[in-house]
């Protein structure tokens, strides 16, 4: 059904069999066929029998002209089932295949249909066919294509294996892509999106003009493909031959290189290859530098020397004029940076091998490199250099004349280095590199880190200096250059001032003080010159300093110091002081130049000295001195002296001056010397100056040989004073005056005296203030002895015992003129100073010196009285009057005197200063009419038992040593007996029961009352008790010893001890009468067992002595005060005991008319008895009356 546009038709086959092309059209009929019938196709004999619509009947016979062609003898028929990909896209890559290449005469014969495909070919091509269809029917291929490329130039084999290559290096999904090539066609299967790729490489490869050109593929055996295909595209670019330019790619998965080029250059490509096919290191890389302006090959050949260890390997492309080089990304950079500066240069470009000696070729390199930098900046022409590790050299590249300018700087830093030294450059931005330099230059070269000396030079066509020094000198430099680099130095003069005769770089550190805050000085050691720049007047004064400070130092090292002063003016000290004194040295010395000049920077008020280290050590002692808070605003001045050696007069006035009070204008004078010009230096106020001048005038003066001056600043005692007293100690030739403004003694004599008289001053320091001195000249006393054996001896003795550091005072002898002088307190010189007067007296005069030192006996005491006892008797045969003194702190006896009588002295020392005598003192009585022998033998008795009596008979002297109550008595005796005119006697009455203490005061008394009465001035008789042996001393005319030894009797009776008699002087009623009255009053009121008192009237004295109890004694004072009235003149006293009757009531009753008017009564109640006193006759009208 459904045939009715079918035609049926038989095709004759005439060369191959029926079958074959059977299957060929029934395969081809059944996959395309028209309308909805499909065809029907069978064979019979030769024939093919066909039934097809009528518009697929030309197919078939189209079919059958290709395939039944003659000579298919060995042809086979075969259909291939497909199953992955179209059928028509396996059909074109068969037939593109077959019908490029087949075997044998006859082309083979393909078509398809459906999912097959249908060849007749060659046996042996059928094997092909299934090899192709293999290789592309495979599955995941759904974006795939498969196409045949036409190539029209190419070679379709090179293109094929380019393609291949390219696309299995490089595709998209993941199925390879299938590449073939039959005749001028190219078979690509591949992901859709790879197309544009074998498109692109297929333009640059099939291309006109391929006549000679090859495609190539070539395997990178050990480098990888990438670099070298860099390296071989960039060759290549511009350098091929012919006019087709070359075309390069890669292959990485199988590491090839794909190049299209003309067949002559396949050589060069392949060298090239072979040289970069290489084992990399981790870093390598390949780059290509072409070279422009010079040949690559020479330039190459000078390369190579100096990258020698270097991590990179290059070599020339003579084509292409270039440079392959393989290495680490650095080196590669470095050597494209020398072959670009290079080819910049052009022609005159040069490479300079440099050996270096000395220097480190890697730091030297880097240092020059910044040199060039800043010299060339960005210029791609600039020169450059590199080192060379292996030869310690440097390599220079550049222009010619620009690689010998730097060669020379190589050479000028190849000099001996430390492995820390650093090569720098430093550019120069406001100032001058040679001033720079130059400086720099002094300032590293004198002062330098390590055993090598450091290497400056400079540049001036880029106005850098260039430093080779150890780390810590570069920093140096850096600072240094900072300074002098930071100032503009527009207006201000460069001079250059050569130095003969010293260094210069000694001479620039002092003007560097004296330059301007923009002012730079440097010294430049090689031409020995000094270079100042700064403003034109500073130049041109320090130009002037420089000639100055050019002299020969003859070896010694000059040294500069700079003082800020911070009171002194530094112009004045500089100019007044200092230059004048190194002129002055000059001058004396005979040298031509000073040895140490001074300037002043009046800016900062400082002090720059220059000179000899030894020199300038002491004119800083000098501004030290000067430049202090207590001298701040005093002249300075310089006093030349003549005659005086100025050290000693300075160190005296300057201990002087320093021991006043500063001046009303605050400033402490200093005063120093400076020997070698014999010169004063002093700095103070006005009025201090001045009268330091008056005291030069007054020393510098001539036959000043052999004299010292010395000042002795002194407290608490005058200076004035203390002068006057030391002018008689002063040679012919001294001098001694006092500085009243500091109260000093400043004297002017020889060493001898000056010592002596510095040791008194001293004295005086120890003591402190309120000191005295005393000078004596003395007559007759050797003040030699007088001072070291006697003052000095008891000072001595005195410090020792009051636990003092000093002596109280201290005493010096002055031989020349015999003088003593004596230091102390004003209050304890007085002391000596008598000892002093004591001593030195005509009588005294030949006699000798003794101190008797007492350990018991107080020695004031003695002395005295040994001083009275020898001054009591003629001078001795000597003519020497005995002076015996005492000094009680120190219980010593001084003597001066003969020595007979000093034996006599120390005899009797002997015998008195003894043990036991704490209480005693002893006495010496000079007698006269009385014999001291006698009077010795009376008292002797008396003594206590310590105490010694004994006469001296020389002196009829009497000596008592016993307590000072005895000595008292003994001394009123001798006092009493003194005033006697007629011989006198003794008489000792020992008391058997009065005490002797209690009955001498009593009689005494009673002895001055009748002396009194008798109109003498004193008793003629004396009485003193001696309690030891309850004794009394009487002592006068025999006829009142005998009185008084009688009254004794009377009151040392029993029952009066411990009973003071009391003594009762009567005026009016007679003492006799009115003591028996009384005796008998007291015994008939005494009770019984009292004791018995005692009454005695002394007649002469009409005194009564009364020796009673206490009661007894009141009720006799009331009695006698009652009865010793004056109305009992003439009148008589009784008293009248009563038995019977009342005294009181008779007392109080007996009344005028029963008694006379004159009648004095009165009771006495205790012995009831009336005391009466009245005329005789009027007692007897009384007695009459009682006993009525």
């Amino acid at each position: 059904p459904a045939t009715q546009n079918h035609e049926f038709r038989a095709f004759q086959v005439k060369n191959i069999p029926a079958s074959q092309a059977y299957s060929v059209v029934y395969a081809m009929l059944s996959n395309d066929f028209t309308g909805s019938t499909g065809p029907y196709v069978t064979y019979a004999g030769n024939q093919v029998l066909v039934r097809a619509h009528k518009d697929d009947l030309p197919k078939v016979e189209k079919i059958l002209s290709e395939i039944d062609v003659p000579a298919t003898q060995n042809h086979e028929f075969r259909a291939f089932q497909v199953k992955h990909i179209p059928a028509s896209q396996a059909y074109s890559v068969v037939y593109s295949m077959l019908m490029n290449d087949y075997t044998g005469s006859a082309a083979p014969y393909m078509t398809y249909g459906g999912n097959q495909i249908l060849v007749r070919a060659h046996k042996d091509d059928l094997a092909k066919v299934e090899k192709i269809l293999s290789e592309i029917d495979i599955s995941d291929t759904e974006n795939y294509e498969f196409k045949v490329i036409p190539i029209k130039y190419a070679v379709p084999s090179q293109a094929y294996y380019a393609v291949y290559y390219m696309l299995q290096s490089d595709y998209t999904g993941s199925v390879a892509p299938y590449v073939n090539y039959t005749g001028k066609n190219l078979y690509v299967r591949a992901h859709k999106d790879d197309f544009a790729k074998v498109d692109k490489l297929l333009s640059e490869i099939d291309i006109s003009g391929m006549e000679n050109q090859e495609i190539r593929v070539i395997k990178i055996e050990n480098a990888p493909v990438y670099p070298i295909y860099l390296a071989v595209s960039t060759l290549l670019t511009g350098s091929y031959t012919g006019i087709q330019e070359p075309y390069v790619t890669y292959d990485t998965a199988n590491n090839n290189l794909i190049v299209r080029a003309h067949k002559d250059d396949y050589p060069r490509i392949q060298e090239i290859v072979d040289r970069l096919d290489v084992s990399p290191e981790a870093d390598y890389e390949l780059k290509v530098i072409p070279v422009k302006g010079m040949n690559a090959g020479t330039l190459v050949g000078n390369l190579r020397p100096m990258m020698i260890g270097q991590n990179v390997l290059f070599f020339p492309d003579t084509a292409s004029n270039s440079i392959i080089a393989n290495g680490r990304p650095q080196d590669i950079e470095k050597v494209e940076e020398i072959v670009d500066r290079l080819g910049q240069t052009g022609e005159d470009a040069t490479i300079k091998l440099v050996p270096l000696e000395n220097a480190n070729y890697g730091t030297l390199s880097a240092a020059l490199n910044q040199y060039m930098q800043v010299r060339y900046g960005q210029q791609p022409t600039r020169p450059g250099t590199y080192p060379d590790s292996t030869a310690n050299a440097i390599y220079i590249y550049g222009a010619s004349e620009e690689v010998a300018s730097i060669e020379k700087i190589v050479h000028d830093l190849d000099i001996p280095t430390d492995s820390k030294q650093d090569v720098r450059i430093f550019p120069i931005k406001q100032a001058q590199a040679a001033t720079v330099y130059t400086a720099l230059r002094s300032l590293l070269f004198t002062d330098y880190t390590g055993g090598v000396q450091p290497f400056v030079t400079y540049d001036n066509t880029t106005n850098v200096v260039i430093v080779s020094a150890h780390p810590e000198d570069m920093v140096k430099a850096e600072k240094f250059i900072e300074q002098i680099d930071s100032t503009k130095l527009d207006r201000l003069e460069v001079r250059m001032v050569e130095v003969e005769n010293t260094p210069a770089n000694s001479i620039v550190s002092a003007l560097s003080y004296l330059s301007t805050s923009r002012g730079r000085v440097t010294a430049d050691n090689q031409t020995n010159t000094v270079v100042i720049v700064d403003t034109p007047e500073t130049v041109e004064y320090l130009a002037s300093v420089v000639k100055e400070l050019d002299v020969d130092r003859k070896d010694q090292e000059m040294v500069t110091e700079v003082r800020n002063l911070r009171y002194a003016d530094a112009n004045y000290l500089s100019n007044s002081v200092i230059n004048q004194i190194a002129r002055e040295k000059m001058t004396k010395s005979g040298t031509r130049n000073p040895e140490v000049s001074a300037f002043a920077e009046p800016n900062s008020n400082s002090l720059i000295l220059v000179g000899a280290s030894d020199e300038v050590k002491y004119y800083l002692g000098l501004v030290d001195q000067f430049d202090s808070a207590t001298t701040a605003g005093g002249e300075i001045v310089l006093f030349q002296l003549k005659h005086t050696q100025a050290r000693n007069l300075a160190n005296q006035f300057d201990r002087l001056f320093r021991n006043q009070n500063r001046a009303r204008t605050g400033i402490q004078t200093s005063i120093i010397s400076d020997d070698d010009t014999n010169s004063i230096i002093a700095i103070g106020s006005e009025t201090d100056i001045q009268r330091l001048r008056d005291l030069i005038e007054k020393l510098d003066v001539p036959d000043a040989g052999g004299q010292e001056i010395r000042v002795f600043p002194l407290e608490g005692l005058d200076a004035t004073t203390l002068s006057n007293y030391l002018r008689r100690m002063l040679g012919p030739n001294g001098e001694a005056f006092a500085d009243a403004g500091t109260n000093s003694l400043v004297v002017y004599d020889s060493t001898e005296i000056l010592d002596r008289i510095e040791k008194i001053v001293n004295q005086l320091a120890e003591r402190g203030v309120n000191q005295v001195l005393e000078f004596r000249k003395l007559d007759y006393a050797d003040a030699d002895y007088l001072a070291t054996n006697v003052i000095n001896q008891i000072a001595q003795e005195k410090m020792r015992g009051s636990g003092r550091r000093t002596p109280e005072v201290t005493a010096f002898s002055e031989p020349t003129s015999n003088s003593l002088i004596i230091l102390g307190a004003s209050e304890e010189l007085d002391y000596y100073l008598k000892l002093v007067e004591e001593f030195d007296n005509p009588s005294a005069a030949g006699g000798e010196v003794r101190l008797f030192q007492l350990k018991y006996t107080e020695a004031n005491s003695l002395a005295n009285q040994f001083d009275r006892l020898f001054r009591n008797q003629s001078r001795g045969r000597a003519g020497v009057q005995t002076s015996v003194i005492a000094d009680p702190e120190t219980n010593s006896l001084i003597a001066v005197g003969s020595e007979l009588d000093l034996k006599r002295l120390e005899d009797l020392i002997s015998k008195l200063d003894v043990p036991d005598a704490g209480g005693l003192e002893v006495r010496v009585f000079t007698l006269e009419g009385v014999s001291a022998s006698n009077l010795s033998n009376y008292l002797q008795r008396m003594v206590s038992p310590k105490g010694q009596v004994f006469p001296d008979q020389m002196t009829n002297s009497l000596v008592v040593y016993d307590t000072p109550e005895f000595l008292d008595r003994v001394e009123k005796i001798i006092n009493q007996l003194s005033e006697k005119e007629f011989e006198d006697a003794f008489e000792i009455r020992k008391l058997s029961h009065a005490e002797a203490s209690t009955l001498i005061t009593p009689i005494n008394n009673y002895l001055q009352l009748r002396a009194t009465r008798s109109g003498m001035r004193s008793p003629s008789v004396g009485i003193y008790p001696e309690t030891s042996s309850n004794s009394v001393l009487i002592f006068g005319p025999t006829n009142e010893i005998k009185a008084i030894t009688n009254l004794i009797d009377q009151l040392d009776v029993e029952g009066v001890l411990d009973r003071e008699p009391v003594v009762f002087e009567l005026k009016y009623i007679d003492a006799q009468r009115i003591a028996r009255e009384l005796e008998a009053l007291l015994l008939r009121a005494r009770p019984s067992g009292a004791q018995r008192p005692a009454i005695v009237a002394e007649q002469n004295s009409n005194t009564l002595v009364v020796v009673a109890e206490n009661s007894e004694i009141e009720m006799i004072r009331d009695i006698l005060k009652k009865m010793d009235v004056p109305e009992a003149g003439g009148l008589e006293t009784v008293v009248i005991p009563l038995k019977n009757a009342s005294a009181q009531e008779l007392a109080t009753n007996l009344k005028p008319p029963m008694v006379s008017s004159r009648s004095l009564i009165f009771a006495d109640t205790l012995s009831n008895s009336l005391v009466v006193t009245d005329t005789h006759e009027g007692i007897l009208k009384i007695r009459e009356l009682l006993a009525t």
